[in-house]
């Protein structure tokens, strides 16, 4: 049997075949240039650059792109973080969110892979941004996406989201409940599928996802903004949370903004359910040239907030945050003395929050995060994974700290000195990650002022730290994450 055997009990399909055969076709392939790292002219000046790649700039979206020839996951601008592959689709899920001036906190519940969360941090980067998943594949996978955009703002946690903790002391601006689904907009064979398991698949996790939903609504606030979405079209799992949501909790619906020209409206009707006339306000992105989802932005419609056993705040007292994490701030002018070679300003390094974890009589590397807001549990499951980026590591044979390779990269648009960039050659490229010693006649410019460690360019763009060694350049990148640039070039 196959997936039309499904969408034979989607009533509120009109034209099935054709929605079958928009659903099958090969879809295009959506990115958007990673404006945290350098901005968005000179990204696509570099994509520019290649011959076997030809892009188009989304007219919906700002700063989201079309692939219209050529691979661009095997380019290096994407491994290194200087773009991210995202379908339309759910760029407009976040985008769903108001417009405000003054974001404080958002809460994604279930971020893995990163995407929506590390969007929400561009687009809010005064923000704290917590990102929440359960599974150490998961989280792996979120902290592996934050740290590769150079995300500062997001605190990664992990934490079953029908139990995240409610924050007592600081207000929450918007929760993203992107809930696990049966995933119809993305299935690995629409002509051989199992259509029992899917049902029962979809009873289970239509209770689990409400049990999120009724979650985002308890730990919110009264002006908190709630977006519940999926990539699936049954409605049990969409629009029948949310009415049960409507019944149950008292929530208000409200109006999303039309991105994109397949938008259509929440259904009211599907068999023998009826649904409140408010639904009408969620939205269903057909997928016409682009992956299918299901949201609706939601008001909590409540008074006061009610703590429970799950508790949590966010703090900035000094030694709160040693008392939990051990950690001690650093003043950026110590942190400058090492980056004044790259040329980057004292001012831009200060409005940054620079910690060591206190485990050593010597400061062995230093962190950065933007700003110094930290989670902190007080009851429940909830765990802190990760926070922070590795920004300097001491270099004990000349006793100096050293600029991490993906610190660098996220300085990219500031570093004017003491960096070198190579030819355009991706076999070039190749060679430099695999640690061979490359001669200074291989870089197309050279700025060197003496320091032993150096940024280097690729393409115009920083893609990570070397070191200078008897007039050569030796690559200074981890070999994780090299051989992962390697092995996906």
């Amino acid at each position: 049997m196959d997936y039309r055997e499904v969408l034979k009990e989607y009533d509120f399909i009109q034209d099935k075949e054709k929605f079958f055969e928009n659903l099958v076709k090969p879809k295009p392939v959506y990115f958007r240039v990673n404006t945290i790292k350098e901005n968005k002219e000179n990204i696509i000046n570099a994509l520019l650059n290649y011959e076997d790649l030809e892009i188009e700039k989304s007219e919906f979206i700002e700063n989201y792109f079309i692939v219209k020839k050529g691979n661009i996951s095997k380019k290096p601008e994407h491994l290194l973080g200087y773009l991210y592959i995202q379908d339309l689709a759910s760029a407009a899920v976040v985008y769903s969110f108001s417009k405000k001036q003054n974001v404080d906190l958002v809460i994604d519940l279930c971020a893995s892979p990163g995407g929506k969360a590390i969007l929400l941090a561009s687009i809010f980067p005064n923000s704290t941004i917590i990102a929440n998943d359960i599974g150490s594949d998961r989280i792996k996978s979120l902290i592996h996406n934050v740290q590769r955009m150079g995300t500062i703002n997001i605190i990664v946690t992990q934490c079953n989201a029908k139990f995240f903790p409610f924050i007592t002391n600081k207000e929450i601006d918007f929760i993203l409940a992107d809930v696990p689904c049966s995933a119809e907009s993305n299935l690995d064979d629409y002509y051989n599928y199992n259509i029992n398991k899917h049902k029962n698949f979809v009873d289970y996790v239509s209770s689990l996802q409400y049990s999120i939903l009724s979650r985002a609504v308890d730990i919110s606030y009264p002006s908190t903004e709630i977006v519940y979405s999926t990539c699936t079209f049954n409605p049990l799992e969409n629009e029948y949370n949310v009415d049960r949501c409507i019944k149950e909790k008292g929530i208000k619906v409200l109006p999303v903004k039309n991105l994109l020209p397949n938008f259509s409206n929440g259904i009211l009707r599907f068999k023998e359910l009826s649904f409140d006339d408010n639904l009408r306000y969620s939205v269903r992105i057909e997928p016409i040239n682009m992956g299918g989802m299901f949201l609706s932005k939601i008001l909590p419609n409540k008074k006061e907030v009610t703590p429970d056993k799950s508790l949590a705040i966010i703090t900035k007292d000094k030694d709160h945050i040693y008392q939990v994490y051990k950690i001690k701030e650093i003043d950026p002018s110590f942190v400058y003395e090492s980056l004044k070679f790259f040329g980057i300003p004292l001012d831009i390094i200060s409005d940054y929050f620079w910690f060591y974890k206190d485990k050593e009589d010597k400061i062995s590397e230093i962190f950065v995060k933007s700003n110094m807001e930290f989670l902190v549990k007080q009851k429940g499951p909830l765990t802190v994974e990760y926070f922070g980026l590795k920004a300097l590591r001491f270099f004990k044979p000349l006793k100096i700290y050293k600029p991490t390779s993906s610190f660098l990269t996220l300085m990219n648009r500031y570093i004017s000195d003491n960096f070198v960039e190579l030819k355009f050659d991706v076999n070039l490229l190749k060679r430099f990650l695999s640690r061979q010693e490359i001669d200074l006649s291989s870089f197309k410019e050279q700025r060197l002022n003496g320091f032993p460690f150096v940024a280097v360019k690729y393409n115009g763009l920083v893609i990570g730290c070397a070191v200078i060694k008897n007039g050569k350049i030796i690559s200074e990148i981890p070999s994780s994450k090299a051989q992962f640039i390697i092995q996906n070039l």
